[in-house]
């Protein structure tokens, strides 16, 4: 009896020991796998692209749904069929909600990463969302934060900026933008990218267009300039359907 009682007692501290060195992590349960606290830029950018596509697009939650029946491409039953839009509205508020919180914050770490990484062609591609994101949010809301945005809880309450602050701002983003893009650099492939595919040039060209296009916003403004104008008409431009800056 003695012997077996013995051999229960070795038994169990054997089997002590190994789960001790199995296991040693074991009760280290505050890094969950399931929601790593860091991602690849090739995982962050298509979840921003298609992100930034519903917060801008036409949808439930899209702020063109409410432009599309103002501009009478549609009808629906709302009040916006009446003019009667206000700020409390669901397809005003969640854009907002869904490009500050989410679009605007990974875009800012794609930049942050990116450059850290030097991963150029994603910081470009960053930069040119960026700039398009703010400019349309600049359109229809006017001043918005935006030079203390996105910075979490180490500004909750950020200040409001000037439209004319923000749009000098970003033709200079777009600048830089453009700067990242022809540098060598490893190219997202087509699942990184929802919009390009990882094509490089019609990055470049969305991102020229889309700076004319902020130019002819302000033609009637100081910040309106001639002889960039003109040397952007010699640039690489969108021409086609192909060139198209869309979610694929």
């Amino acid at each position: 009896m003695k012997q077996y009682l013995f051999y229960i007692k070795s038994t169990i501290v054997a089997v002590a020991l190994l789960m001790m060195a199995g296991c040693s992590d074991y009760l280290d349960i505050n890094d969950d796998p399931n929601n790593p606290t860091k991602a690849p830029l090739s995982q962050i950018l298509p979840y921003t692209q298609a992100t930034t596509a519903g917060a801008l697009g036409l949808g439930t939650a899209g702020l063109s749904d409410v432009l599309a029946v103002w501009s009478h491409q549609l009808v629906q039953r709302s009040n916006h069929d009446d003019y009667a839009t206000n700020g409390n509205d669901f397809n005003i508020t969640e854009p907002w909600d869904k490009l500050y919180t989410v679009a605007l914050t990974d875009l800012r770490e794609i930049i942050r990463i990116g450059t850290e990484q030097e991963s150029w062609h994603y910081v470009g591609i960053a930069q040119v969302l960026k700039a398009y994101a703010f400019s349309s949010m600049v359109d229809v809301w006017g001043d918005i934060p935006y030079f203390q945005s996105n910075q979490g809880a180490a500004n909750p309450f950020p200040a409001f900026d000037n439209g004319k602050a923000i749009y000098t701002d970003l033709f200079l983003l777009l600048n830089e933008a453009v700067a990242n893009l022809k540098k060598s650099s490893a190219r997202p492939v087509t699942n990184d990218d929802l919009i390009y595919g990882g094509n490089i040039g019609r990055w470049i060209k969305a991102a020229n267009t889309i700076k004319l296009n902020l130019y002819n916003k302000v033609r009637l403004t100081d910040l309106y300039n001639a002889a960039d104008v003109t040397k952007l008409l010699g640039e690489d431009l969108m021409t086609s359907i192909g060139d198209d800056f869309e979610l694929l």
